[in-house]
């Protein structure tokens, strides 16, 4: 398992939405955090850094509902590409009971709930098997 200094130093992040005061806020947070943190606004900007640095990226921490694209539908063409990519999502909208996102972060956060989820999810990345859990959809529940 990562201690939460190693995954600090050892992870790159792609941060994405829309909303680039939430963007500018996540990027901030994980960076006064000692995270190495890439920031997209919104889902064009994302695949343009996708393609230029996927084999840096570790983790994508997307917003669910975006023009264009949805965070899911990111995650799912990156995934495609690498498939041990870990994946947070984050949303602003009340739930869909029909439609269940593991690894979700309900907006507004703090910047340790949003740091809390990170550790989690590199930690639950770090002692699944992967033949267990499909890639990218490990829960952050503690």
């Amino acid at each position: 398992m990562f201690s939460p200094e190693q995954a600090k130093s050892s992870i790159t992040i792609l941060a994405v939405d829309d909303d680039m005061e939430v963007l500018t806020y996540v990027v901030a947070a994980l960076r006064n955090h000692g995270f190495t943190v890439l920031g997209a606004h919104g889902p064009a900007l994302a695949i343009q850094a996708i393609s230029r640095n996927k084999d840096q990226i570790d983790l994508l921490l997307t917003d669910v509902k975006m023009p264009g694209i949805s965070g899911p539908e990111l995650a799912g063409q990156f995934l495609a590409i690498k498939p041990e990519l870990m994946v947070v999502y984050m949303s602003g909208q009340k739930p869909d009971p029909s439609i269940h996102f593991v690894g979700m972060l309900s907006k507004p956060f703090t910047s340790q709930e949003l740091v809390g989820a990170i550790h989690r999810r590199v930690a639950s990345r770090a002692t699944a098997s992967p033949a267990s859990i499909p890639p990218g959809t490990e829960s952050l529940s503690a």
